[in-house]
């Protein structure tokens, strides 16, 4: 089941061109959800922290 959640957002990350905020709305999903989701996932992408 993790494993489905984990490919979900990858998804609507994929969709959403990397846009965490957006992924969320598309997901029906805080933006706070999503942000803990990709942590432990380990989706967390280098280029958002610049």
């Amino acid at each position: 089941m993790e494993e489905i959640e984990k490919q979900v957002i990858q998804r609507a990350l994929e969709r959403t061109n990397g846009n965490r905020i957006q992924a969320a709305k598309l997901l029906g999903i805080s933006r706070a959800n999503i942000y803990q989701k990709m942590e432990k996932y380990k989706l967390l992408s280098h280029d958002h922290c610049l």
